[in-house]
């Protein structure tokens, strides 16, 4: 099925954050003094950012200082898109109705991450604005003048699709999600997800 419009999370689907976010682990652990469990980046992948802070160690008394740390601080991380998304963009832009973003990340780092590309995004909800992805999705369902698309990466993002009634599409490039095969159709590429939103043989 073709879709009219595209609603895509960022952290893990768009831009390649997973590595900016494990550092700042890193950094903030050793800032604080405590000694964080040794994890993968895969293994500490999680959302919103406060789970992601318990899976990467830090102890559930300091997760509010971390969180407000990580407001501060991660703008100093350089987060880059992955390769291929602009190129992507812009060619929905002509098929498509609308882009959008759902990401339970703040507008500020989303802003950042986005960059030069801000103006093809129709709508851009974010933590700032919506208490969950799923209450963002459905506001784009309801105004939406066709069918709707979610673009995840993690089982939040199923989820909150699921929630909304909206297909959801996982990205398994990206941070990592739970379920069986067969839920969803699957991108393991910029490309390969390219071709699911235009139909490409």
């Amino acid at each position: 099925m073709v879709y009219d419009n595209v609603v895509f999370d960022v952290d893990g689907v768009l831009s390649d954050s997973l590595g900016p976010h494990y550092q700042f682990c890193l950094d903030l652990a050793g800032k604080l003094g405590i000694e964080l469990p040794e994890r993968t980046p895969k293994e500490i992948a999680d959302n919103p950012m406060d789970n992601l802070l318990r899976r990467a160690g830090f102890p559930e008394g300091i997760i509010p200082v971390a969180l407000e740390h990580y407001k501060k601080l991660f703008g100093n991380y350089r987060v880059r898109l992955f390769e291929g998304v602009p190129r992507m963009l812009f060619n929905l832009v002509g098929y498509k109705d609308s882009l959008n973003i759902v990401s339970s990340n703040r507008f500020c780092n989303v802003e950042r991450v986005v960059g030069d590309f801000f103006p093809l995004f129709s709508r851009i909800l974010t933590l700032d604005t919506h208490d969950s992805k799923g209450a963002a999705l459905r506001e784009i369902k309801d105004s939406a003048g066709g069918s709707v698309v979610y673009v995840g990466d993690t089982l939040e993002d199923h989820m909150a699709a699921c929630e909304s009634g909206i297909p959801f599409i996982r990205i398994s490039y990206g941070w990592g999600i739970d379920g069986e095969e067969g839920m969803f159709p699957v991108a393991s590429s910029v490309g390969e997800l390219q071709r699911l939103l235009l139909e490409e043989e």
